[in-house]
């Protein structure tokens, strides 16, 4: 099914004429731009977290914004973090739908036998 169809079918219109658009400046300059307000008056954050996949998003539109307005970095360091990725090797997100659910950890599922609290402790991010 294409894009399209999908939102046409969530979000009515009425004249039904949805386009995906393909500009997304205003959103990277957006979340570029939110050192401003965050940093409310201090000169520069301590660290910024966030996944690897904010390299190309997240931390150069910020990194860009302030070094253009303020000639220096928003933060002094970064810390990336990895992703859990399923058996192909793909990002496990839920939106894709390749998550595993933890109740299906403790108690079993279709494909998967039951395994318990302790190996769901192993799994989940301490």
């Amino acid at each position: 099914m294409k894009d399209h169809h999908v939102c046409q079918e969530l979000i009515p219109s009425e004249n039904g004429g949805l386009e995906k658009g393909k500009d997304i400046l205003d959103i990277w300059f957006d979340s570029g731009t939110t050192w401003s307000k965050v940093l409310d008056g201090r000169k520069v954050a301590d660290l910024y977290l966030e996944g690897v996949d904010q390299f190309t998003g997240w931390f150069q539109s910020s990194l860009l914004t302030s070094v253009a307005i303020r000639d220096k970095a928003p933060y002094k360091s970064i810390y990336v973090h990895g992703f859990a990725v399923d058996e192909n090797g793909s990002k496990m997100s839920k939106s894709v739908g390749n998550v595993v659910e933890p109740l299906e950890i403790l108690k079993g599922g279709k494909k998967n036998k039951p395994y318990g609290v302790d190996v769901l402790r192993q799994v989940l991010p301490r």
